[in-house]
Parts: C-alpha cells; structure tokens; sequence
C-alpha cells in the first residue's frame, strides 16, 4: 500500500534495471526514486554497495513526482523553476528533491526551485553520490536510472508536518 519507496544504492546496483524492477513488482502503485550514494545508511549502520528502501504510505497526504533532465550545469535554475511550475499546486507543504551529483549545480537548482515555490513550501534533498570515486551518479524514477536527472517530490497536504537537520 505505499504511496513512496525511496532507494538509495551504490552505483553499480542501481544500474542494474533487474532490482528497480523486483522493487516495482513489490510496491505497484508506488513512486519509486532514489539516487546512487556514498555510503547507505540503514538504522546506525552505514554500508556500501548495497540497497536500502524506505516504503512509506500517508493517511492524509499526498505526493506527486516530476523528472527532468540536464546536460550542463547553466541549465540547473531553470531546471528548479521548471520542478517548482510543474509541482506548485494548492495545500503543497513541501519537496523534496535528489539531482546527480555531478551535472547539477544544488546550490542554483536551489535558488530556482524556491523562486518558483511560495514561502511556506519548505525544501530538502540532496545530491547523488558514486562513493569516492566521482565519474557516475545515478537518479532513478520508477525503473529507470540516468545521470543528470533531477526528480523532485511534492508532498500535499495540511496535516503534514516536516523537519530536518544536518551536521
């Protein structure tokens, strides 16, 4: 019954389509995204090369997901505002957002996403990893994996409440 499966993944399992797919076949009417990573984190454990989903479904809330595609890293605000245009609809509480971690530039693909985006609709993410090597990230939407991809999620509704940290 999940509305949401996130995957996070190294980068060799999330090119193999075979396991987006077994996952797929598990949660059918699931948005299924994730990225390649530098480490996975399961409970306190961190590992590499391996798989960790989170499957959530929400009583009151709903989501929706739009991709795009970028080839250099100019296009990353217009690529914000193009997310924020396609996701802003009424009683959006938040998005969320995972671009490739090297084609983007977060930090622009930021500042156009909220310049699109109404105050009260708080954003997170991040960008994908490859582990120490830096020559492939990975975003994946349903069963597909493609560098420079940016998949941002759109959480409606108002009884969600969404907080976050980092250190």
């Amino acid at each position: 019954s999940a509305q949401l499966v996130l995957v996070f993944a190294g980068t060799k399992l999330l090119k193999q389509k075979k396991h987006l797919n077994e996952i797929k076949k598990e949660y059918p009417k699931a948005y299924i995204l994730g990225c390649s990573t530098a480490g996975e984190i399961c409970s306190t454990t961190i590992s590499d090369d391996t798989i960790v989903l989170t499957a959530v479904n929400f009583k009151y809330t709903k989501v929706q997901c739009k991709k795009v595609r970028i080839k250099d890293p100019k296009q990353s605000f217009s690529a914000g505002q193009k997310l924020a245009k396609a996701l802003k609809k009424p009683a959006l509480a938040h998005v969320f957002i995972i671009s490739n971690g090297l084609v983007i530039n977060g930090s622009t693909l930021t500042k156009g996403l909220v310049s699109e985006l109404p105050k009260s609709v708080s954003v997170t993410g991040g960008l994908a990893g490859d582990g120490a090597r830096f020559k492939q990230t990975l975003v994946s939407l349903g069963n597909e994996s493609n560098p420079g991809s940016i998949v941002a999620l759109g959480f409606y509704g108002k009884r969600l409440k969404v907080g976050w940290g980092s250190k």
